[in-house]
């Protein structure tokens, strides 16, 4: 089996205020919230990036213009509706 034939799929949503985390944002608002699921999501990200014998997938609902750095870094999935 080669190094790579695993992939890894980080399920992610773009961080918008009000759309993520919102059982957290009634009691730390929506922009806080929001600000924590980005930084949850890029620590998972490197953390994921430094497993070498995997290949790191994001699927992405939502915006992915919210998350630019993404395409050179891994390749992206959108997840679609539903």
């Amino acid at each position: 089996m080669n190094s790579r034939d695993t992939t890894l799929c980080i399920f992610a949503k773009a961080p918008r205020a009000g759309a993520v985390k919102t059982r957290l944002a009634a009691t730390i608002g929506a922009d806080a919230a929001a600000q924590l699921a980005d930084a949850f999501f890029w620590d998972t990200l490197e953390v994921a990036e430094k497993l070498a014998s995997v290949r790191v997938v994001v699927a992405l609902s939502g915006n992915e213009l919210l998350l630019p750095a993404l395409r050179d870094r891994v390749d992206v999935w959108h997840q679609g509706e539903g």
